[in-house]
């Protein structure tokens, strides 16, 4: 099998999908026309979401963990093939009915190249299957909120539960697991582009931490605890001087990694449970 067909097969494949949804699926009659194209869009992001996640689980598990040196093959080529197909798919429809903002477009963008660089290059396929799974893990938690959000369920109970658990999942899958996994693509032999890449989606996670943190931080904006005034304040500051967020940003992205495992030479531990490679 060439590496063009699993892409193509995709990418008809989510199409195919996107007009079934089109057919059978509702949206509220009280969204606008744009909303309820992105409505649309969010179910089929739940499916390719899912897919994503259980495809990249079982290579993961039968290759024993991971290995970022090893040669791609072509089970990491079917697993990135079919995120390519429908991201593909899913930028070409955000941008016709207009639905990305700016950090979703930028963070769009960044992964195609990321996984298009991937998955023509001859080792890191295994690397590029886990760093799938930890981006995708949390997604189908906020893709249910939006569309719980759209039906005017903000306070029921699941809505509140999908949203703790997208926290907790994004939080843990790229902060937690996400920096390990950078530091250890940078010390790798994978491509300088997919490590620019890797760094560039790291970037705009680190944005999206101090949105949900802005968030989460707004019913204490009245309280008198010292510490969180302090904490108040460091948000405020950062949402009034975005060149200093940004320039921390990229230091944490960019600067960190490389002077880490390129200057400073740092082997972080491999993690591993009775031979299995977990990071």
């Amino acid at each position: 099998m060439d590496r063009t067909t699993p892409i193509l097969v995709s990418f008809a494949s989510y199409s195919f999908v996107a007009l079934l949804f089109s057919k059978f699926i509702y949206p509220p009659n009280e969204l606008k026309r744009k909303e309820q194209k992105d409505y649309l869009g969010q179910h089929l992001s739940i499916i390719h979401a899912y897919m994503a996640i259980m495809i990249c689980s079982a290579v993961y598990i039968y290759e024993g963990g991971i290995d970022y040196n090893a040669p791609t093959n072509m089970m990491h080529v079917v697993a990135i093939g079919n995120s390519l197909g429908y991201f593909i798919f899913d930028s070409i429809y955000a941008e016709y009915y207009k639905l990305h903002d700016g950090a979703m477009r930028f963070h769009h963008v960044f992964a195609l190249i990321a996984l298009f660089t991937m998955y023509f290059s001859s080792i890191g396929g295994s690397a590029s299957v886990v760093g799938l799974w930890l981006t995708e893990i949390s997604n189908p938690c906020v893709l249910k909120r939006h569309i719980l959000r759209a039906k005017g369920e903000e306070e029921s109970f699941t809505y509140n539960l999908y949203e703790n658990l997208f926290i907790f999942l994004f939080i843990a899958g790229r902060i937690l697991c996400g920096t390990w996994y950078l530091y250890k693509v940078w010390k790798s032999e994978i491509n300088w582009m997919y490590k620019l890449m890797s760094s560039s989606v790291y970037s705009v996670t680190w944005f999206w931490i101090f949105v949900i943190i802005t968030k989460a931080l707004k019913k204490y904006s009245g309280a008198e605890d010292p510490s969180m005034k302090r904490l108040l304040s460091i948000v405020r500051y950062l949402r009034q001087n975005k060149a200093v967020l940004l320039a921390f940003i990229l230091f944490v992205s960019f600067v960190v990694p490389t002077l880490l495992t390129q200057v400073l030479e740092i082997d972080f531990l491999r993690f591993e449970v009775d031979g299995f490679k977990v990071m």
